[in-house]
C-alpha cells in the first residue's frame, strides 16, 4: 500500500525562511512558533515508514507495537519534536473557524491558498507591516506543518487566534497538533487494517506526520534487527514508489537518517528541559503564594 502525507507545502515554507529579515525574526521569536524559521533543510517523509507505523498502531493506548511492548506516542513527543508547549488554554475546536476576523480580511474575500499567502507575504514584506506579515507567516506554518490537510484551500486552522499575536503563547499548541495527528492516525490505521495492506491501494495520512520520523524508540537497533519481523520489514522495504517512479530505497540508510534527525533535536530537548524546570518553579511559587 502506498501511504501519502499532506506535507507537500512544507518545503515551500522552508524555502521561504531565508527571506525573513531581522525584524520579522525577532517578532516571530516572541510567539510559540519561534523555531519554525530555523528550518533550512527540506523534509521528506518516508512512505514505507508510515505504512509500518500504521500497521503497528494501537488506537486504545495511542502507541506503536514494537516486539512485546507498546511505545506510547504522547503530547510530549510533539513538544520535543516541534518545540511546542503542552500547557495552556485548549485550542478551540473545530480548528476550521468560519468567523470573520482580521486575518481573513487580508484576503479581501478571495480563497485562502498557499499561493495567495505567499503573494500577500511578499506585499507585506515590501510594506514592512511586521504584525500582519507574522500573522500570515504563522498561517502558512499552520497549513504547511502543524495542521496540514489534503485541500487546495487553507482549512482546519484557527484563523481568529492569529488576530492577537500576543495571546498565542497562552494556548496549548502541542496538544492541538497531537490530537489532530492522532485522529488522522486512528482513521488511517483502521482503513489500513480493513484493506489488509493491499499493495494496490493508496491512502492519505493528514496531520503533522513528520513528527513520526522523530520517535527515537521506533528506530531499530542492531539487536532489534535480529528479530525475524524486523528483518522482514526491512527486506520488504527495499523498493519504494515516489510519484509513480521506482526509486531504490535503502531502509537502513533511512532509519539512520531518522536517528540523525532526532539527534539534531538535542537543542530542542534542552530547551524543553528548561521549560519544564521553569514551569515547576512557577507552580511552586503559585502554591506558596496561595
Amino acid at each position: 500500500m502506498r501511504i501519502k502525507n499532506t506535507l507537500n507545502h512544507l518545503n515551500k515554507l522552508i524555502d521561504y525562511n531565508p527571506n525573513l529579515n531581522e525584524a520579522q525574526n525577532n517578532r516571530l521569536r516572541q510567539t510559540p512558533f519561534k523555531w519554525v524559521f530555523d528550518m533550512t533543510d527540506h523534509i521528506k517523509v518516508s512512505g514505507p515508514l508510515l505504512e509500518e507505523l500504521l500497521s503497528r498502531w494501537d488506537s486504545i493506548i495511542h502507541g506503536f507495537r514494537v516486539g512485546c511492548k507498546t511505545v506510547a506516542f504522547a503530547p510530549a513527543d510533539v513538544c520535543i519534536a516541534l518545540g511546542l508547549q503542552i500547557v495552556g488554554t485548549t485550542v478551540p475546536v473545530p480548528l476550521n473557524d468560519n468567523i470573520d476576523c482580521h486575518v481573513k480580511s487580508l484576503f479581501n474575500g478571495e480563497d485562502v491558498t498557499i499561493d495567495n499567502i505567499q503573494q500577500k507575504l511578499n506585499v507585506l514584506n515590501t510594506e514592512q507591516d511586521i504584525e500582519d506579515f507574522c500573522r500570515l507567516y504563522i498561517l502558512f506554518a499552520f497549513f504547511a506543518l502543524y495542521f496540514p490537510k489534503k485541500s487546495r484551500n487553507v482549512t482546519s486552522v484557527p484563523f481568529k487566534l492569529l488576530d492577537d499575536l500576543n495571546l498565542l503563547e497562552t494556548y496549548n499548541w502541542g496538544q492541538a497538533v497531537y490530537e489532530d495527528l492522532v485522529e488522522s492516525i486512528n482513521t488511517a490505521a483502521a482503513k489500513y487494517a480493513q484493506s489488509g495492506g493491499d499493495s494496490g491501494k493508496k491512502m492519505i495520512l493528514s496531520g503533522c506526520s513528520a513528527i513520526l520520523q522523530l520517535v527515537e524508540d521506533l528506530v531499530p537497533t542492531e539487536e532489534d534487527q535480529q528479530f525475524d519481523v524486523v528483518a522482514e520489514v526491512i527486506r520488504q522495504s527495499e523498493v519504494m514508489h515516489t510519484n509513480d517512479i521506482d526509486t531504490d530505497f535503502d531502509a537502513t540508510a533511512i532509519l539512520r537518517k531518522q536517528r540523525i534527525l532526532f539527534d539534531h533535536n538535542k537543542t530542542f530537548r534542552e530547551r524543553i528541559f528548561m521549560f519544564v524546570k521553569d514551569f515547576k518553579h512557577m507552580t511552586t511559587v503559585y502554591f506558596v503564594l496561595m
